[in-house]
């Protein structure tokens, strides 16, 4: 369990206090869990306040899914569509992307675009003002669901508050 308390407290570390904007991305989801608490209650705090930023997040976006990314292009990804939070959207689409620099070694990224990976599986919290602007931003929710098991335990968190303001999951249409 500490394990995760130290995951999901320095994620949220990572978001709140960012370094210069030449080296990554500089986000703020939420206050730091107050000195003198237990492992527990760090981790109930760190899991309260993600919970709120999906939340937060989930008013803004306009479309929420999880998906696999079928194919990853210079600059847009095509996802397959398992269940969807919020929007009416296809079983398939394709999206603005920053190019993986593995694939694509001398194209131009910063460290606040998210990279996708073609057979790899998304929860993807998309903005825009329909499915033929969405795109992903820094610093919310968006993540790999299939990754390490940090990542798929912080995943869970999302998906877990995301149930909890949508009960039934839709599925693409399709």
């Amino acid at each position: 369990m500490w394990k995760h308390t130290v995951v999901l407290s320095l994620t949220l570390a990572g978001l709140a206090f960012g370094v210069s904007e030449g080296e990554a991305c500089s986000c703020v989801t939420g206050p730091l869990a107050p000195a003198g608490l237990s492992q527990a209650e760090k981790l109930d705090h760190s899991r309260r306040i993600y919970r709120e930023h999906v939340r937060r997040e989930f008013e803004q976006a306009y479309a929420i899914f999880s998906a696999e990314a079928v194919a990853v292009g210079r600059d847009s990804v095509t996802f397959r569509l398992e269940d969807v939070w919020k929007g009416d959207l296809p079983r398939e689409l394709s999206m603005e992307a920053a190019p993986d620099p593995n694939v694509y070694p001398t194209a131009s990224i910063s460290s606040c675009d998210y990279v996708f990976k073609a057979g790899t599986k998304y929860l993807i919290f998309a903005y825009g003002s329909s499915v033929a602007t969405m795109q992903t931003r820094s610093c919310t929710p968006t993540l790999d669901i299939t990754g390490s098991e940090d990542t798929r335990f912080i995943s869970n968190q999302a998906i877990a508050a995301l149930d909890e303001l949508v009960p039934m999951r839709s599925k693409p249409k399709g």
